[in-house]
């Protein structure tokens, strides 16, 4: 996996180093238009590969995280129903409904995160749309751990713990 992300930084890379070499190459002190025109042009064909690299990176991330999603959550459904005709304890159904509660609320997380992800690379020329785009990209790992933590009862007993203000009722501070 590591080997994979690395192979896959080189080649999301690869265009913007040969960008670079372009511009460093090409005589950029003479004040001719036709040399920034030529240099402009080579700079937008090569981000051009970038976007399309990174974006087919992001998409084929999300199709692998859809898959197995889907997958897990079939499987799920299918042994929530086996236990339903084995009249299986009702502790042990209601963790699974959970589950599939949380696969479906990463799901629909991820895909507004893979959604924002694909628009900020689009429309990262405006700097409004982009920091907002930005703002709420940044958010998402933060939902997730907090949906994790508020759906496991030992994971949110140990938040409490750690977190003195949040079981403190209306002190501005410890003592």
């Amino acid at each position: 996996m590591l080997l994979s992300s690395v192979v896959m930084s080189l080649v999301n890379c690869s265009p913007l180093f040969i960008a670079i070499d372009v511009v460093n190459t090409t005589s950029i002190n003479s004040t001719s238009q036709g040399i920034f025109w030529k240099v402009n042009e080579q700079l937008r064909k090569h981000f051009n590969t970038v976007f399309f690299v990174s974006t087919s990176g992001f998409s084929m991330a999300f199709l692998i995280v859809t898959t197995s999603a889907f997958l897990l959550l079939f499987s799920l459904c299918k042994h929530k129903h086996k236990m339903q005709t084995s009249s299986a304890s009702s502790l042990s159904m209601d963790a699974h409904i959970k589950a599939m509660k949380s696969l479906l609320s990463f799901f629909i997380i991820y895909t507004v995160n893979y959604t924002i992800l694909i628009l900020s690379q689009y429309y990262s020329s405006e700097k409004n749309l982009s920091l907002a785009l930005s703002a709420l990209q940044y958010s998402f790992p933060v939902i997730h751990s907090l949906i994790l933590i508020c759906s496991s009862p030992r994971l949110a007993r140990t938040a409490l713990r750690v977190l003195p203000c949040a079981t403190c009722k209306g002190c501005p501070g410890r003592r």
